[in-house]
């Protein structure tokens, strides 16, 4: 591996929890750029680019990436997570792009959902960042998020999908894809699963608790729980139902408790009979079965994955087939509108 993996992209992509997470799968240090940059400076990254502008902030931030990798490889591999800015600061990018001793990651979510929350961050009291500072600040947003996004892929190693994803679930992903560039391997032919896979679901809540996620839902799951739970369906998703902005509409999703887990998780899963089919298909999705090495990661943190029954590759594939079909119920397909 090389001595630095970078992971990178727009701010709330997930970069510094999926790096923690990540250090506890590959027992590498971490190290979070703006923490350091606070560290350095005395204020934190968003308070030194208000303060003292965006090209004594690049500066800055251009320091304290030649600091990391002047760290990385001294004593192992180092995991470092950037500002969202990064690819639009020229001298930090030439220090990390330079020698091949740099793994740039790139964690991708679309412009609404780095939107949605920027603004969740902003009615909490952060406010919008200074760099959102103009007279449309979404559409501001939108522009500069489609422009790194592209400037960021070009440069990116890796490139994973950050949404709907946990931070154990993106290091898993991010370790498989490194593990493929250590030993090779590709993915080619006939699939890794084609003579199937053991799994059996231990109840465990290890994909339903303690991290923040988005659990869908589809008409099929809306009328199965609801007849579960003898309510009708308008009034199961008052109680139970958030609405979820997502490129541009509004996406029916579960509600989560403050602790993070499940609304539904209560010393295990209290409608696993009527689960939906997000729940019913894990683990085996198309982002879980990327290759070999991805899926071994998924062992790690699923007790069930890996034990217990053997099944098909003709039943993986209809797992993967029913989850990439499912059409997620929005505000249009219901026809009124809830407040969120």
């Amino acid at each position: 591996m090389a001595p630095l993996l970078l992971l990178c992209g727009p701010k709330h992509s997930g970069k510094t929890c999926a790096g923690l997470a990540l250090r506890e799968i590959l027992g590498c240090d971490f190290v979070d750029v703006d923490a350091l940059i606070e560290e350095r400076e005395g204020v934190s990254a968003r308070t030194l680019y208000r303060l003292k502008g965006p090209e004594f902030f690049q500066q800055a931030e251009a320091r304290a990436i030649v600091s990391i990798m002047g760290r990385a490889g001294e004593g192992g591999a180092l995991i470092a997570a950037a500002g969202g800015g990064l690819i639009d600061n020229e001298a930090a990018m030439n220090a990390v792009t330079g020698g091949g001793r740099v793994v740039i990651v790139y964690l991708e979510v679309s412009a609404a959902v780095a939107w949605r929350r920027i603004e969740e961050e902003a009615r909490d009291g952060g406010g919008l960042p200074a760099f959102l500072d103009a007279e449309n600040p979404k559409e501001a947003h939108a522009a500069l998020h489609e422009r790194r996004a592209a400037a960021y892929k070009e440069r990116a190693h890796i490139t994973i999908d950050a949404e709907e994803k946990t931070p154990r679930q993106l290091a898993r992903q991010i370790a498989g894809q490194i593990a493929i560039q250590l030993t090779g391997s590709v993915h080619a032919g006939e699939p890794f699963y084609r003579n199937g896979l053991r799994f059996s679901c231990k109840r465990c809540s290890a994909c339903c608790r303690a991290g923040p996620g988005f659990v869908f839902l589809s008409k099929a799951d809306l009328l199965s729980i609801s007849l579960k739970l003898d309510m009708k369906p308008d009034e199961f998703i008052q109680v139970y139902c958030r609405w979820v902005d997502w490129d541009g509409g509004a996406r029916l999703s579960l509600k989560e408790k403050t602790s993070l887990d499940c609304v539904f998780w209560k010393d295990g899963c209290l409608i696993y009979e009527a689960r939906p089919i997000q729940c019913r298909t894990y683990p085996f999705w198309e982002s879980m079965l990327d290759s070999e090495e991805v899926w071994k990661c998924t062992t790690e943190g699923c007790p069930g994955a890996g034990s217990g029954n053997l099944l098909s590759g003709e039943y993986i594939e209809s797992c993967m087939e029913l989850e990439r079909s499912t059409r997620i119920l929005t505000k249009k397909d219901l026809g009124y509108e809830w407040r969120i």
